[in-house]
């Protein structure tokens, strides 16, 4: 039998109530942001949260247009444009998924079905002026915690996509199959710094 997974507001994600250790969590190895000033860091969350939910709101025909806020328009225009390049089905929005043999957890943006090639895509959906290369581990855990999920409807397919306040986008496919082992790996140190007393 599968375990309950649940997120609380703080991100922290649990199996059967058990803390597990969240996709997000695992890759703060790889962020620094020490010289982003918080101010800015916070605004671009908070554009961010805002255009994910607009877009699961969207791709569940249920987005208010009244509800689009200058502020973060623009990204979601970049959303907008994306789907008319790159026509498909959405198959997950904002799901939470669970490995049960590596014990971790998190929230996928979106899996989606291309028209060009049937394949099943794993998007990661950012709304930063630069692209993380940290993103392909991102949607390597993810995908290996749907896959493990669906095992008849695996994700084949990896891409990052960076909205822009221009009302633009950038599309990052990933190929490198040893994403996958990276992100163990910064599971497996995670897990270490945890175990041994660390924060």
């Amino acid at each position: 039998m599968n375990p309950v997974i649940t997120c609380d507001d703080n991100h922290i994600y649990r199996a059967d109530g058990v803390i597990v250790p969240g996709v997000t969590e695992c890759l703060s190895l790889f962020a620094d942001y020490a010289r982003v000033p918080r101010a800015v860091l916070e605004n671009k969350r908070i554009i961010g949260r805002a255009v994910h939910h607009a877009i699961a709101l969207y791709e569940a025909d249920s987005l208010d247009p009244d509800s689009i806020d200058d502020s973060w328009a623009p990204y979601f225009e970049g959303w907008i444009k994306l789907k008319a390049d790159m026509p498909g089905t959405v198959v997950a929005s904002e799901q939470i998924v669970y490995h049960r043999k590596y014990r971790y957890a998190g929230r996928l943006d979106i899996n989606y079905v291309l028209n060009r090639d049937l394949a099943l895509w794993q998007w990661d959906v950012k709304c930063l002026d630069q692209m993380s290369e940290a993103t392909a581990l991102q949607t390597a855990g993810y995908s290996a915690a749907w896959n493990d999920m669906h095992p008849d409807e695996k994700v084949t397919k990896r891409a990052g996509v960076q909205l822009k306040p221009d009302g633009t986008y950038r599309y990052y496919p990933y190929q490198d199959r040893t994403d996958l082992n990276i992100f163990l790996n910064a599971l497996a140190i995670r897990n270490w710094i945890l175990n041994h007393g660390g924060k």
